[in-house]
């Protein structure tokens, strides 16, 4: 979506080497300073929710958000939490001076003055990154403009739209063509692929499809005639040829284009793309004519352009030399369909990587062929499988490890952004497509140092005998894969990884129980398992992570039985070393105590029949609880488990609140609770007990539906802290609640940007107070007996948007309500 510029370490380490200030300014500034912090922790909330509303437009436009913009999300939190603890600490030492309060503790004042002062200059980079946003946001609508003003001029008849893969061209480009028929610059629009080998019959066929033109000519210059004379018929045609790697030979696809309109970037567009991404540097007079010739040297293809003056970006001159060598010298490798210039390029920012274990990694990415847009996992163990990742002992270590080394190949231009931030993609050029058709049984004969084997997507009706002969096997993946007998695999001794995700596997083989060296098990999306031996998982005794999302096992039930033929879920309690796990459980009564532990660092747990497990969830602690009875919770097995992010709560039969029967420290790391079904709720969190009064001090969203009984949200006084980040609110079907905060919460929401009440029989005024600064989006229907918005307007109360969107009720009565209280508001 959009690009940070400047980052928050450049910002911090330019006040490092400032001035030191003495001890006793910090002491003289002492309120100042704390002022002068909340006032800038004010400015990031702002910073914080602009950025925020341009990821939701973003979303809904179907854009995708770049890591980096997440990354200044997370950052933003993390800073804000530290300084809220400061602001907290201030307020502690207050209450603590010295000869019964009569003095201050100067020590104290010294040092929360001094983390105050550091604090501000954090908060001050982070701020001006927000400004990046915008300019590059404004630059992507700029390049939109220019598009559009470009269709417009009847003097031109071709644009190019440069730039690196999963920037968003393509998008962008459709967006034009949109708004330019839509305005009836034209009566129709083509699109049609190139790709990395031009296919001159495929690209006929996608445009001839589009305009109803059967060809009945073979040849391709018979087809390029017809097509030709096709679209100089139509009165206005806009062609649009998407993934162009190299000049394309208009006349041969038939497509009419002006003599001087025969390439795709020409040397003075070149030279203007070489500058703008290699800066300023390009201008010195020492480098100038050297960096013509290197940009010469791309041969005019933007992907050369674009990788080689990123990486030579603020390089000394010896290396800007020694680059243009090498691009002048032959290579000695040939690809079909690669132009030279292209594999040029790539071959220099290779070199140019730091380390082995880099380019390693890169050149495993490389064949990583089975999917457009490979995922971190397939990475981690591919490269734990080969042993790239030196001085790594856990998997979890390995996680951090792999995103550092594909956040640096993207920095590199070698690796694109992928779907999500779990996945990457790269360029066609550095891709390696390989076809195996059938694998014999004496294949593996005389490998014996093979360290990972992908059988991904293939359809065997046995593996081949010779699998175990591979004595230093560390990974095995058979996803997405059909395959009879499997029973081979537990002779592989050596397996650390084993991945049947998504293949027809029906029952687990008992085998597999003597793969004691197993470290990660993934049985993900395997919806054919039913059966897993007894005993088999718990000698798994080694396993850290284990997948088994969107698989439905049989599990026994507990002490039914003394002689189990089927596995318990009592099975993973005796996984010491499992710290990862994903599962979906249909039947609660499978449930085993001690199963969600402590130990357990991130987790995806569906329990119930009804929870979709493809829903796209961001969080790493997540837990969707569906239950019928309450005897599981009775047992105290939910207390065990600790920082859970997101729940999901169904029918929980014998809760009457969520603080307290379920976690008495107040989920302190909770950011997305949906509560539903549930007619035994009365509070959310009830403080009269002996629970903290700061719950809730991580949450962001707040969903409750369906809660028939539900009298209050909040029973009882909470500090200022609870709810203080939340920032979407919707209740729906609480016949019970007749107002949603009282005056001493609704006080503390000052990031609240969406509130949804809809359906809520007794509800009579939704706050006590209105002091909503960021409120975007105001949703109320179906509300029969509200009488007012909020009992108290805050005079300070300035909509930072006073457009935000107001959805109303049905009824004539509503209507004229509603119609009063935005008059009330607009008058604030």
């Amino acid at each position: 979506m959009v690009e940070i510029v400047i980052s928050v370490a450049a910002k911090i380490s330019e006040y490092l080497v400032a001035p030191m200030i003495l001890p006793f300014t910090y002491l003289c500034n002492y309120k100042s300073n704390f002022e002068n912090l909340k006032n800038e922790i004010g400015k990031l909330r702002v910073a914080r929710e602009s950025v925020l509303h341009r990821v939701d437009d973003a979303k809904r436009n179907g854009e995708d958000i770049e890591q980096k913009v997440e990354k200044w999300l997370s950052d933003v939190d993390k800073i804000m939490d530290a300084a809220g603890q400061i602001i907290e600490d201030e307020e502690r030492a207050k209450n603590s001076r010295c000869f019964r309060g009569l003095c201050p503790n100067l020590t104290t004042c010294y040092q929360l003055s001094k983390k105050a002062a550091k604090e501000m200059v954090v908060i001050a980079g982070v701020v001006q990154e927000q400004g990046n946003f915008d300019k590059a946001f404004e630059s992507r609508m700029s390049t939109l403009n220019d598009v559009l003003n470009a269709l417009n001029n009847p003097n031109v008849n071709m644009i190019g739209v440069y730039g690196m893969a999963g920037v968003g061209k393509t998008k962008l480009v459709k967006e034009a063509a949109r708004l330019a028929k839509k305005d009836k610059l034209f009566d129709e629009v083509v699109f049609a692929e190139v790709s990395q080998i031009s296919d001159i019959k495929k690209i006929q066929g996608q445009i001839s499809d589009k305009m109803g033109l059967k060809f009945y000519e073979e040849s391709e210059s018979r087809r390029a005639r017809r097509l030709c004379e096709r679209l100089k018929k139509e009165k206005k045609i806009l062609v649009i040829l998407d993934n162009i790697w190299a000049s394309l030979d208009f006349e041969k696809v038939g497509i009419p284009f002006g003599d001087n309109h025969k390439g795709f970037l020409n040397e003075r567009e070149a030279w203007n793309l070489f500058k703008k991404i290699s800066g300023d540097y390009a201008e010195n007079e020492d480098l100038q004519s050297i960096a013509k010739d290197v940009a010469k040297a791309c041969g005019c293809l933007p992907i050369a352009i674009v990788t080689i003056a990123r990486a030579l970006r603020n390089k000394s001159v010896f290396e800007w030399k020694n680059a243009l060598q090498e691009l002048r010298r032959p290579s000695g490798r040939s690809f079909t369909g690669v132009p030279a210039e292209a594999y040029s390029t790539i071959e220099l920012c290779y070199n140019h990587l730091e380390g082995e274990e880099l380019k390693s990694t890169f050149l495993l990415c490389s064949l990583m062929v089975h999917i457009q847009s490979a995922t971190i996992q397939y990475l981690l163990s591919y490269g734990m499988g080969l042993g790239l990742f030196g001085g790594i002992d856990r998997i979890e270590e390995a996680w951090n490890r792999v995103y550092m080394l594909v956040n640096k190949l993207k920095t590199s231009c070698l690796l694109l952004d992928g779907h999500t931030s779990e996945e990457f993609s790269m360029h066609d050029v550095v891709r390696d497509d390989l076809s195996v058709q059938q694998i014999p049984n004496n294949f593996f004969i005389g490998m014996t140092e093979l360290r990972v084997l992908d059988f991904v997507a293939m359809h065997l009706p046995s593996l081949p005998s010779s699998l175990c002969l591979l004595s230093n096997l560390q990974t095995l993946c058979l996803d997405y894969g059909v395959f009879g007998d499997v029973s081979i695999i537990g002779e592989l001794k050596t397996l650390e990884i084993l991945s049947f995700q998504g293949s027809n596997i029906e029952e687990f083989p008992r085998e597999i129980g003597q793969l004691t060296r197993l470290r990660l098990l993934n049985l993900a999306y395997c919806n054919l398992l039913k059966v897993i031996p007894s005993n088999v998982l718990s000698s798994l005794s080694r396993l850290e992570e284990l997948y088994m999302g969107y698989t439905f096992v049989e599990w026994e039930i507990e002490g039914l039985n003394n002689v189990r033929s089927k596995a318990s879920l009592h099975e993973l309690k005796q996984l010491s070393y499992l710290t990862n796990l994903e599962i979906q459980i249909q039947d609660a009564n499978v449930l085993s105590k001690g199963l969600l532990s402590k130990k357990l660092k991130r987790y995806k747990i569906f329990i119930g029949d009804e929870w979709n497990w493809s829903d796209q969830l961001q969080n790493s602690r997540i837990l969707k609880l569906k239950l019928n009875n309450s005897t599981w919770l009775k047992d105290d097995v939910f207390m065990q488990m600790k920082g859970i992010e997101e729940l999901y709560l169904d029918e929980m039969r014998g809760v009457k609140n969520i603080v307290y029967d379920l976690d008495r420290e107040g989920f302190p790391k909770l950011k997305h609770p949906q509560i539903q079904n549930n007619p035994y709720f009365l509070y959310v969190i009830d403080s009269v007990k002996h629970v903290p009064r700061d719950a809730f001090r991580a949450l962001e969203s707040l969903s409750l539906s369906n809660l028939i009984n539900l009298e209050k949200i909040c029973h009882g006084k909470l500090k200022a802290e609870s709810f203080c980040k939340l920032t979407t609110l919707k209740v729906k079907s609480c016949d019970k609640l007749s107002f949603i905060f009282s005056f001493s919460v609704a006080r503390s929401l000052p990031q609240l940007q969406t509130i949804e009440v809809i359906a809520c029989k007794n509800m009579k005024e939704i706050f006590a107070v209105l002091e909503f600064a960021q409120l975007r989006k105001l949703t109320l229907k179906s509300l029969p007996h509200l009488r007012s918005f909020c009992s108290l307007l805050k005079k300070s109360y300035t909509p930072e948007r006073q457009q935000a969107p107001l959805t109303i009720g049905s009824s004539s009565n509503e209507t004229a309500w509603y119609e009063t209280l935005i008059s009330n508001l607009a008058k604030l």
